[in-house]
């Protein structure tokens, strides 16, 4: 049976055109959906290896991210935006962002790499379908003794980052996020770009999701004063939201983090109005 990496070497080494390339990724996702998310890690392992065409990757990126989507929506009701995996390394630099006629083509940044020689990549913490959220050491931070050295940083996919507006839509979703400075909504801090990658700074929360605490095998009911806790929390958020004109597009449990302190933050205004 094929599997991924046999089908990128095959690409990879010209035995394989790119249509049936595509072709055997489709097969594949379609007839592994329980390790699918395994798939982003075999798709940077195999770009480590042997750099694939920008286009390609995000192609092949683009069709594993619509699986992983496709599978959370039908086993949780489209409860699910962000999916664990290992580091992403997208590969090279997307159309709409290329230098010069004969430049040579700028590597993307993933786990391991500093954006604009201060924010050290350490994990891939979440991936949705416009970004990929990393855990982040800010050197600034560590410089001066903060005791909370770490943030999340929200990068734009590599399909998302050739289009001429994309760091016009970051800044608007960040704008709007540091409007809502709020104790149960994540806290947004700038947004920036390091060449070709686009991203936005905030909080680092460390926790898990309502939808990850229901979907849990050992879940069970909620005693009333702990439900109330968090139903109280995700209401001063959308409370404090409405009082200044933004509605959240995308409320649902996986956009609600219950932290490890016992907290209730929601995140991902990116699509409010």
């Amino acid at each position: 049976m094929d599997n991924l990496a046999d089908t990128l070497r095959q690409f990879q080494s010209g035995t394989l055109g790119q249509a049936e390339m595509f072709a055997r990724v489709d097969r594949l996702l379609a007839s592994t959906p329980e390790s699918v998310s395994n798939l982003l890690k075999t798709l940077n392992d195999a770009h480590r290896r042997a750099p694939l065409p920008a286009e390609v990757y995000g192609e092949v990126e683009r069709r594993i991210a619509q699986a992983i989507e496709a599978r959370q929506r039908q086993r949780v009701g489209d409860e699910e935006t962000y999916v664990q995996t290992k580091p992403l390394q997208p590969p090279t630099q997307p159309a709409g962002i290329a230098g010069p006629p004969g430049a040579a083509v700028e590597r993307m940044k993933g786990v391991g790499d500093t954006l604009n020689g201060r924010f050290v990549l350490e994990e891939c913490v979440g991936f949705g379908g416009m970004g990929t959220v990393y855990k982040a050491l800010d050197l600034r931070k560590l410089e001066a003794s903060d005791r909370h050295p770490y943030i999340a940083i929200k990068v734009l996919n590599v399909q998302f980052q050739g289009h001429p507006k994309s760091l016009i839509a970051l800044q608007r979703e960040a704008r709007k996020a540091q409007t809502l400075a709020h104790p149960n909504i994540v806290a947004v801090y700038d947004f920036d770009r390091d060449g070709p990658m686009v991203y936005i700074t905030m909080e680092y929360l460390q926790g898990k999701s309502l939808s990850q605490m229901l979907r849990a095998p050992d879940f069970h009911v909620l005693p009333f004063d702990e439900a109330m806790k968090i139903v109280s929390g995700m209401g001063r958020a959308l409370a404090y939201a409405h009082e200044r004109g933004f509605v959240h597009c995308d409320f649902k449990p996986a956009n609600v983090i219950l932290t490890e302190t016992g907290g209730v933050k929601v995140i991902d205004f990116g699509i409010a109005r």
